[in-house]
Formats: C-alpha cells, sequence, structure tokens
C-alpha cells in the first residue's frame, strides 16, 4: 500500500510507537505526530511530534488512540480528513471475502478468516484471530493475541483485552470490556466490564 498523501498522526502514547511502525512498514509517509500533551520535536522512529494546535490543515490524519472513547471522540470530529483506506500489515492475513470498512488499522500477523465484516475505526491488534462469518462493529479494539471464533457478533465501543477468548455465535453488546485473558462463553447484553473463566462482570 502506498499514498502519495501525506499523513499526520493524533496521538503520542505507546500505540503511537506501533502506528508508526504499522505506517513505515507499509511505504505510507508520515508528515509528524500530534497530541496535546507533547514536548516540542519529540521523536518517535525518527517522526518529529508537535502539539495538536500545530497540526497541519492540509493533511489526512491517522488516529493513533488505543482508548476507544477518546478515539471515537477525534474520530467524529474530525472524520472529513480521516484517511480512509483501513491499513493492514503486509504479514495480516485477510481473506478475500472479508468486508473492511473504513479507517481500521490491523496489525501484525492478524488472521481475518472468511466472510467477516469489519466496520469503521476499529483496531485489530497483532496476532489476534477473527475467525469465519464474524462482525466488529465500529470504533472497538481487539487486542494483542485475543480470539474471536466463528459468527461472533462484536458491538460498538468494546475493548476485547490481550489474550482474550470468545466462544463461537456469541452476541456482545455496545460499550463491552473485556478483560485479558477472560473467556467469555455466554452472550454479553449488558455493558460494562467482564473478567475471568468463565467471563463475570465486575463492574
Amino acid at each position: 500500500m502506498k499514498s502519495n498523501q501525506l499523513l499526520s498522526i493524533i496521538g503520542a502514547g505507546g500505540h503511537t510507537r506501533a502506528v508508526i511502525g504499522l505506517l513505515i512498514d507499509n511505504e505510507l509517509p508520515i508528515e509528524g505526530f500530534y497530541d496535546t500533551n507533547i514536548k516540542e520535536g519529540e521523536e518517535i522512529l525518527g517522526i518529529k511530534g508537535s502539539l495538536i494546535d500545530n497540526l497541519p490543515d492540509t493533511s489526512q490524519l491517522i488516529l493513533a488512540i488505543g482508548n476507544n472513547e477518546k478515539r471515537s471522540l477525534f474520530y467524529t470530529k474530525y472524520k472529513q480528513r480521516i484517511y480512509q483506506p483501513t491499513i493492514a500489515h503486509n504479514s495480516a492475513y485477510i481473506n478475500s471475502s472479508v468486508v473492511l470498512k473504513n479507517s481500521s488499522l490491523i496489525f501484525p500477523g492478524a488472521h481475518i478468516n472468511s466472510c467477516v465484516f469489519i466496520g469503521e475505526n476499529n483496531i485489530i491488534n497483532t496476532k489476534s484471530i477473527i475467525e469465519h462469518e464474524s462482525i466488529i462493529k465500529n470504533n472497538s479494539h481487539i487486542s494483542v493475541g485475543s480470539i474471536i471464533c466463528g459468527r461472533v457478533e462484536i458491538g460498538n465501543n468494546c475493548f476485547v483485552g490481550a489474550g482474550a477468548i470468545i466462544k463461537d455465535q456469541l452476541t456482545i453488546c455496545d460499550n463491552v470490556t473485556i478483560g485479558a485473558g477472560a473467556v467469555v462463553v455466554n452472550n454479553i447484553s449488558n455493558p460494562g466490564i467482564y473478567v475471568g473463566n468463565p467471563a463475570k462482570k465486575i463492574r
């Protein structure tokens, strides 16, 4: 994937390192990165940062924000400027039948199998697995090494923690956080935080 359009990154946290690496590996041109709390001229992987007040008017934007709520706010605010194609690392497997909507990021080693639907503004993180016919709606984060079995539906604004497993044919409603290593064996119909094996709501 190549682009002649300069890309500006919003965010300066840990996830920004992963996003810059993804863009570099995909040979996409990075203009800089921006945040509300950053030391002027700070560098990450050779890319210079600046305060968000200095964001150029002309570049397209990439959101390097792991937190779903914050990423959603910026996505709504800057939607007309967000870089639309979903960006996938060349080591990710994406079956040809997968439907990818706009502006998601797919990291190294992710595996997305047949007939999966990925909505807008999602993070599909390193070595996560999304099996056949599953649906990931909008603005969710599927963390490192998590496993989404076949025919699972995950709602908007969900976070699936590192190494979590969701059993096949389950539905997860909007605004759910599933803790690292949790095993989900039943549908989740109430927003909240779920942890453990089997996963149970803690708040």
